[in-house]
């Protein structure tokens, strides 16, 4: 048997237990903190969706409606389209409102998972509830992404009908 590959395997099996402590460890800490600060995370968390919703997306869709930069389309398509935005905004906020209550239970699930099962468990189900959270966007996004397109090809069959 080879003493460089022993020893290999050995550095990678002491690593991998290490990674595995160290993940527990940051995982315990981390839960511990949630798990001390839920109230002041939900209060933060809920400010900055609010000043989000309210100082950021409102104002841009409105703004966009507006101003000829905007959303670089006719009147009507633009009021549309904002319309959309603001509704999609609005459905967010009143979301928000009723999911709430659930936040500090989700914020001591994640505390909970920290504590018991390493840091990897709690981030991935952060991101998740991220992904979730944002859901609103990328459907958004979606939405005015089609329409674009849509615009676009129109515009490439009228430059090939009057070519």
């Amino acid at each position: 048997m080879d003493v460089e590959y022993a020893h290999k395997t050995a550095i990678q099996k002491h690593a991998l237990w290490s990674n595995i402590a160290m993940d527990l460890l940051i995982g315990c800490f981390l839960g511990a903190a949630f798990l001390l600060n839920t109230e002041n995370i939900c209060a933060w968390t809920i400010g900055l969706v609010h000043s989000m919703t309210d100082g950021v997306l409102r104002p841009g869709c409105v703004w966009l409606m507006g101003v000829p930069a905007g959303f670089k389309l006719n009147t009507e398509l633009a009021e549309l389209l904002g319309m959309i935005s603001l509704n999609a905004v609005q459905i967010y906020s009143t979301l928000w409102f009723f999911m709430g209550g659930f936040l500090r239970h989700i914020i001591q699930s994640i505390a909970i998972s920290g504590i018991i099962f390493g840091l990897t468990v709690p981030l991935s189900f952060l991101i998740d509830v991220i992904q979730l959270a944002t859901l609103h966007v990328t459907i958004l996004h979606w939405l005015i992404s089609a329409i674009y397109s849509r615009q676009i090809q129109t515009v490439a069959s009228l430059w090939r009908l009057f070519r």
